[in-house]
């Protein structure tokens, strides 16, 4: 699907439903700023919005991201890794797996799950979050380029319609330069007579 905001929501719900996880969430890189930003989420704690940032490395996200591989705490509140805007205080969360979204060999974000429980991630739930986190950064990729190539479209359009116009003045102008040879030979004719 094209609609990203969908596709995106419905492996949040598959993350959720497959970990027995409490909340979600997916963040992307602001290629501007090279931060974290969080684009989609289920059910995460008050303070925990669309647009929350973190920079690479920090918290468990922004290890996943800087480090290319799922990063786990088996317990937040003991866990100096983890910190605000990551997670806020009092949230009832107490573990969290992260997985970067990577395209090729790049990373472009990082999806997370919470339990309210302590737990410690096996592998098979890594795996399990790591197929999840391929077919979100897919779908983020094709997005992106489905949008550069929008921009691409737009942007030949307007070529073409600058071309377009271009080519009609030129017809014009030779029309009237046509009209003028004609006018000027009549006007020959009679100024001889």
């Amino acid at each position: 699907s094209l609609d990203v905001e969908r596709t995106i929501r419905v492996i949040l719900t598959e993350a959720r439903n497959v970990h027995d996880a409490a909340s979600c969430g997916v963040m992307t890189c602001d290629e501007a700023t090279g931060e974290l930003v969080l684009i989609a989420s289920l059910d995460l704690p008050m303070g925990m919005s669309a647009g929350v940032r973190l920079r690479p490395g920090e918290g468990i996200a922004g290890r996943a991201f800087q480090e290319g591989r799922p990063v786990q705490s088996p317990d937040i509140a003991a866990d100096p890794r983890v910190r605000y805007p990551e997670l806020p205080l009092g949230s009832g969360l107490r573990s969290m797996l992260a997985v970067p979204l990577t395209v090729g060999p790049r990373a472009i974000g990082a999806i997370a799950v919470f339990r309210r429980d302590v737990h410690r991630f096996t592998a098979d739930e890594e795996e399990l979050l790591r197929a999840l986190a391929d077919q979100a950064a897919i779908a983020l990729e094709n997005s992106r380029l489905y949008g550069d190539l929008r921009a691409a479209l737009r942007a030949v359009e307007e070529s073409q319609q600058r071309i377009v116009q271009g080519e009609r003045l030129r017809a014009l102008g030779e029309m009237a330069g046509g009209v003028a040879h004609d006018f000027n030979n009549v006007l020959a004719i009679i100024v001889g007579r």
